[in-house]
């Protein structure tokens, strides 16, 4: 690699680096270190200070983490172009994982905090335009559909390979079958086709289980865990959430009686809530111990932050104290400002209270209007060709009768129907999940609210080929403690990853004031025992500063 020009051609071509100007890109370039690396050689080490941030030019690293009982876990390869520890250039951090150099001839960029803290009084601009393209808020690309600002993608898993390729053996028997007929017919013709179904058949067979198993997968993030199952001929898919804190347990389990489970090394993964509707069971995933370890590793990781944060917001509020700073005012709930106004076809729109109200698919409100409208245009016939004897039999009064009976009763079915669909809610409010379902005709008035804290997860699924063109699907919302079966439902809902991500979103911002209200709570408390001691030494201090000075 040639110095200069090689490390600017990098610092150029990278993204994270391109919201700089020319000139700073390259002061950037000359503050970088460039290393010659080897397989085995170590970058970062876990719980050890990171070095900065570290760019693979060239080659391979792997990442590793640290078991429980000492094993090393593989993670996923850095390849040219990836880079890892920005944090470092801001502020000193530990290392979550090891880097290995995994591959020969191995170059890799490092810039330190101290290299670019020796930038600054040449451009100061270079730090804060660094922070916003590595702030979380402004990395707007997305691995996967639905994910949020910040969240941070830690792996994504499929099932073994052995999961498709056993259910291969059969069209490559076929295959086989094809060929040796197609060897033994005398009719070219014959032959030719034999031939071309035992290669296109099986290899479009082969193309399918590939296709089935690559839509399952299993994201793993710093945030919460998603399962996404897709059958692609029934037009099935479920799309399952569930957030870190929720998970309590998590096993795994390598049939006794498998063999290829034993010597391929998959087994099922069981992820337990509270209650067993939130439960997952993840069947044929690839190392399931390393899975359990990583899964664990990353609750614990994710309570750590919390406790972090936590503990950060205690010192913080100690300073204020101390410094006679005045109490921050309680943080203003999480919610959604504007008030959009429902028209006569919105399926979303919010309230005047701030509540995101959701009602069913609009294919659901022409299914319920379609047999009170066919009846109301058959009646409204009849009753026009009643008025006119020229053109059909006069039935009389008789039939002036049935025909206004049935225009009449039309039009409160219709309305009875188009009523019906439109109490049919979901209502997303700033702390509370409210359900409602109303049937007039029915007498039927269901009604339940709930606190999102009380959400253990939520899980979309959608089935049928007219789901999937329309883009709709059925909610279900399990609770804390919930038993298998008693999730509650919001079925036939558009664009239900939407919701979805709202309810979850909005799940998060209230998790989030509950901590920054815990917080001012911590600091109030605080104040509460200042003032006391200081109340308790004034006194103290009273009678011995009158025995110091007598009359």
């Amino acid at each position: 690699m040639a110095a200069a020009d090689a490390v600017l051609q990098h610092v150029r071509s990278a993204d994270l680096f391109a919201s700089l100007n020319v000139s700073q890109q390259a002061a950037i370039a000359a503050a970088m270190q460039a290393f010659h690396c080897q397989p085995g050689d170590l970058l970062m080490q876990q719980d050890e200070a990171l070095p900065g941030l570290l760019l693979l030019a060239s080659g391979a690293a792997r990442k590793q983490w640290q078991a429980p009982d000492g094993s090393q876990l593989a993670g996923a390869d850095l390849l040219p172009g990836n880079y890892c520890g920005e944090e470092a250039l801001f502020r000193p951090l530990p290392a979550q994982e090891t880097l290995v150099v995994s591959a020969p001839d191995t170059w890799v960029l490092l810039l330190t905090q101290e290299a670019l803290q020796g930038l600054l009084p040449q451009d100061p601009s270079i730090l804060p335009a660094l922070q916003r393209t590595f702030s979380p808020v402004a990395q707007e690309v997305a691995l996967f559909r639905g994910q949020r600002r910040g969240e941070r993608v830690i792996t994504l898993r499929r099932r073994h390979p052995w999961s498709w390729a056993y259910k291969a053996l059969l069209p490559v028997t076929l295959a086989l079958v094809a060929l040796i007929a197609a060897s033994l017919a005398d009719n070219t013709t014959l032959t030719l086709a034999l031939v071309g179904a035992g290669l296109l058949l099986p290899a479009l067979w082969l193309l399918y289980l590939m296709a089935e198993w690559h839509n399952d997968y299993l994201i793993i993030t710093d945030q919460r865990i998603i399962r996404r199952e897709k059958t692609i001929l029934a037009f099935e898919e479920t799309l399952a959430e569930l957030p870190l804190e929720s998970v309590h347990e998590v096993s795994f389990d390598i049939p006794k009686h498998d063999t290829f489970a034993h010597v391929f090394g998959y087994g099922t993964v069981f992820i337990r809530t509270a209650g067993d509707s939130g439960n997952m069971t993840l069947p044929m995933m690839t190392a399931p111990e390393e899975l359990q370890t990583l899964l664990m590793r990353n609750r614990q990781e994710f309570r750590r932050r919390l406790q972090e944060q936590a503990q950060a917001s205690v010192e913080e509020n100690m300073d204020a104290l101390m410094a006679g700073a005045p109490l921050s005012p309680l943080p203003a709930p999480p919610g959604f400002t504007s008030h959009d106004a429902p028209g006569v076809f919105s399926t979303r729109f919010s309230d005047p209270q701030g509540n995101v109200v959701y009602r069913k698919h609009l294919s659901v409100w022409l299914g319920h209007i379609f047999p009170p409208l066919v009846l109301l245009i058959g009646s409204a016939i009849s009753l026009i060709v009643q008025l006119m004897p020229d053109v059909a039999p006069d039935f009389g009064l008789a039939g002036l009768l049935v025909g206004g009976i049935g225009v009449t009763g039309a039009i409160l079915w219709l309305y009875w129907s188009d009523w019906d669909w439109r109490n049919d809610m979901l209502f997303i409010g700033q702390t509370t999940l409210r359900i409602i379902h109303r049937r007039p005709m029915w007498m039927q008035d269901y009604n339940e609210q709930f606190l999102l804290t009380q959400v253990d997860s939520v899980t979309i699924n959608r089935s049928g080929p007219l789901n999937t063109l329309m883009d709709r699907g059925d909610l279900l919302i399990s609770l804390i403690g919930d038993d298998l079966g008693a999730e509650r439902d919001f079925s036939k809902v558009g664009r239900p990853l939407r919701v979805q991500d709202e309810i979850s979103g909005q799940r998060a911002a209230v998790l989030a004031r509950r901590e920054e209200s815990e917080a001012l709570r911590r600091r109030e408390e605080f104040a509460t025992w200042i003032d006391a001691w200081q109340t308790r030494r004034q006194r103290q201090a009273g009678p011995l500063s009158q025995a110091g000075n007598p009359p």
